[in-house]
């Protein structure tokens, strides 16, 4: 390989990392190419080498992360899709609108999910609490009305948070969520006290669809934590940032 065409495979690899959540390290690389040309040649190879094995080692890296994420995401029932464009997405001006079924009363909740409905004295009473049914088992949503100290997410007006909870299946667990990110969403794991690994997924706002029946639409959404117990998924949708979302996620732990 000449120098050309290495200088050609880099370039490559590199927008192929670019474009693989792993945006910190491509960029520096590839920006260091055309100094690194009018070096010598000796000094040139030995450079593009090193660049190359970084290279190398990152795409790895991001790969290996991604794939372990989607993995657990998708064990819990959670299908996110890195997507070039989001969709049209619609407004949500009442918890009416996320299509998430009924309005019900707290013990009917308690009922459908085998336990108590989670609650934290950090979000206080909720504005809403709804059961959709399905042959994928009973989804429980509640939610909670924006206030000082508790944004609106984009797209979701007078909602401050949502957290929602299914049921676990042992075997192929049916997608209960989808969503769709775009290039400047993060997707990583965190840990997230009584109940060891999370999923944590921030950024530009994502895509995520709607439970409501055979139509499939899309609301935008704001930071999302995923966690899951023996027993039950939960997503907690916040425009809060980490810290903040999972000292309430732990108070809603039970």
């Amino acid at each position: 390989m000449n120098d050309l065409e290495l200088q050609q495979a880099l370039r490559a690899l590199g927008a192929r990392l670019d474009s693989e959540s792993r945006p910190d390290l491509a960029p520096g690389v590839l920006a260091r190419l055309p100094e690194l040309r009018v070096r010598s040649p000796r000094r040139w190879r030995r450079s593009a080498a090193i660049a190359c094995a970084l290279l190398l080692i990152g795409a790895a890296t991001a790969v290996a992360a991604s794939d372990a994420v989607r993995d657990w995401l998708l064990d819990r029932g959670v299908d996110a899709k890195p997507v070039a464009t989001l969709p049209t997405t619609s407004s949500i001006d009442s918890p009416d609108d996320l299509g998430t079924g009924r309005p019900v009363s707290v013990s009917a909740v308690a009922s459908a999910l085998g336990r108590p409905i989670p609650a934290s004295p950090q979000l206080g009473p909720p504005a809403s609490v709804r059961l959709r049914a399905s042959t994928n088992g009973p989804a429980v949503t509640i939610v909670w009305a924006s206030r000082p100290g508790l944004p609106a997410g984009p797209g979701v007006r007078e909602v401050g948070a949502i957290l929602t909870v299914v049921r676990r299946s042992s075997d192929n667990m049916p997608q209960l969520f989808g969503k769709l990110l775009g290039g400047q969403t993060t997707v990583e794991f965190t840990r997230l006290a009584d109940v060891g690994d999370a999923v944590w997924i921030a950024g530009a706002p994502h895509a995520v669809r709607m439970f409501d029946g055979e139509d499939v639409r899309f609301r935008l959404a704001a930071n999302v934590l995923v966690w899951s117990d023996a027993t039950h998924v939960f997503r907690f949708e916040t425009a809060l940032d980490r810290v903040r979302a999972k000292q309430i996620a732990t108070t809603l732990v039970g």
